[in-house]
């Protein structure tokens, strides 16, 4: 029999949860999708374990985390480098650690990139809800641990078919590893951004938006130079999308994220593609991004030519 690995929590950061690929089937019910909001990364962290795709993992916002492990085994470390350290020496992230019991691991603030995702073989044990494991507040009805983890929280692994050998340590090769620190993030404009002033339009597009820290799981906030203003009929309320770029009465843009309603009535700019997304996923407070306009055909294509070889690797 496999032994599964405990990890004790000792202090945690601002927003820690148990995610997974979300809820398909529950928007109708005005129910969040949830889930991971970078899927890049939280994909390489299951599969550095042989894990099943949807397996649960712990999301981990800005860090401030502390940990003790009480039982030994292997993780995975993916998404942000949160200046890690394990008994006090500094760990990177895209690679599989084994940790012994009695081993202290810290995330202790992001030098690169703002959330990290850690898995174990198996996936972590979490209650289901709507047949997804993913953790969303703001519900107060949700899975994984129905809050954000918190001190004292004891998390286990669920048995899994198989374990790393001992040594057999796997990292991702450095070209598969994002760059964080440059934001150029794809758009793809909608039938609604012929709604705005189009000289405003234009220079929105053209100049640098800064995110800012009232930003969350829902929706990431931006702030530019140019404000936008809304020239047609109020749209009607109408399903959200993952990556709508909604613009509010005070000319400011939230990019709808994996918490977002299940309704909104803000006239949208557009969409972010899938990489653009989990890209604006890593993206600190007050980072700067620049827009690249992109058709959904460019997008579809990009996203299925990762998609093949993710299906040809595994």
């Amino acid at each position: 029999m496999h032994q599964t690995i405990q990890i004790q929590i000792e202090k945690t950061g601002p927003a820690t949860s148990i995610q997974d690929q979300g809820r398909r089937l529950s928007q109708h019910l005005a129910i969040a999708c949830a889930g991971v909001i970078d899927d890049y990364a939280y994909r390489w962290a299951n599969k550095l374990l042989n894990n099943p795709l949807n397996a649960s993992v712990i999301e981990i916002t800005s860090g401030g985390e502390h940990w003790t492990i009480k039982q030994p085994g292997w993780l995975s470390y993916t998404g942000a480098d949160l200046d890690a350290q394990l008994n006090q020496t500094p760990i990177k992230p895209w690679q599989t650690y084994y940790l012994n019991a009695g081993d202290q691991l810290k995330f202790n603030g992001p030098k690169q990139g703002f959330r990290a995702y850690i898995a174990t073989p198996g996936g972590w044990q979490a209650n289901h809800h709507y047949q997804s494991t993913s953790c969303a507040l703001r519900e107060k009805a949700s899975g994984g641990w129905g809050h954000w983890l918190k001190a004292g929280d004891q998390l286990n692994a669920n048995p899994a078919p198989s374990q790393p050998r001992a040594n057999q340590t796997k990292k991702l090769a450095k070209r598969y590893q994002p760059d964080y620190q440059t934001l150029n993030l794809p758009i793809i404009l909608c039938r609604q951004s012929q709604g705005f002033n189009p000289k405003q339009l234009q220079a929105w597009l053209t100049q640098p938006a800064k995110v800012m820290p009232a930003s969350n799981r829902m929706g990431i906030r931006l702030t530019s130079p140019q404000k936008l203003e809304w020239q047609a009929p109020t749209p009607l309320s109408e399903p959200t999308a993952n990556g709508a770029i909604q613009i509010t009465p005070s000319g400011e843009a939230i990019i709808l994220m994996a918490d977002r309603q299940t309704l909104g009535g803000y006239p949208k700019i557009g969409h972010l593609s899938w990489w653009a997304r989990c890209q604006i996923a890593q993206a600190k407070p007050f980072s700067q991004i620049q827009w690249q306009i992109t058709d959904i055909n460019q997008a579809r294509n990009k996203q299925n030519e990762w998609y093949r070889y993710w299906n040809s690797s595994s």
